[in-house]
């Protein structure tokens, strides 16, 4: 029963909608495009209330039409079209995560106590959004994870003579990982 359970949850490699399913689409999107635009039309005055977004000098709006990703616009005033569009706010500004402190083991089983803060900022809007489910949640907590792994990997004595090389190697590391989902890691401080 165990085995039946695995393959009905397989991944399927046949995802991608074919040509005449991507045709369909199209045509359904052309319809909401106009009825919305019928829309905006008919309810003109009231209708730029709706129709109007104002995007801040640190702010990205990624913009989706019936689900599909359009663009990332901003700063200044974003048009999108009512019951079609929608968008999701990215703030590009300098981040900070505190990496509460954790009593771990070092490599020569001496416990310590270590914290660390984290800067970070989002540099590509789109892919913190859609390769990511909460881009700064996961940016803590992989900084969390990675600096209980490489401190403990180290011997106290090394950790206590260069806590700049181990930010620098916390860094590295956390940059790796979150690089992919469009978060830049500038600094760690240990």
């Amino acid at each position: 029963m165990r085995v039946q359970y695995e393959v009905q949850y397989q991944k399927n490699d046949k995802a991608e909608p074919t040509p005449d399913a991507d045709e369909k689409n199209l045509l359904v999107e052309r319809i909401a495009v106009g009825l919305s635009w019928l829309f905006v039309v008919i309810f003109f005055p009231f209708s730029i209330c709706l129709c109007l977004v104002v995007a801040k000098e640190f702010q990205r709006l990624v913009m989706f039409r019936l689900g599909r990703i359009r663009n990332c616009y901003g700063p200044g005033l974003v048009w999108q079209l009512p019951c079609i569009d929608s968008y999701n706010t990215v703030d590009i500004r300098t981040n900070v995560a505190n990496v509460n402190p954790q009593e771990m083991l070092t490599k020569d089983s001496v416990t310590i106590t270590v914290n660390a803060v984290v800067f970070y900022c989002i540099y590509n809007p789109i892919d913190s959004i859609i390769k990511v489910d909460d881009a700064q949640d996961v940016t803590e907590r992989i900084s969390q994870v990675t600096l209980r792994n490489i401190v403990g990997s180290k011997k106290l004595h090394e950790l206590l003579t260069s806590r700049q090389q181990l930010s620098l190697e916390i860094q590295k590391a956390v940059a790796e990982i979150t690089g992919r989902w469009g978060v830049r890691v500038e600094r760690v401080d240990v």
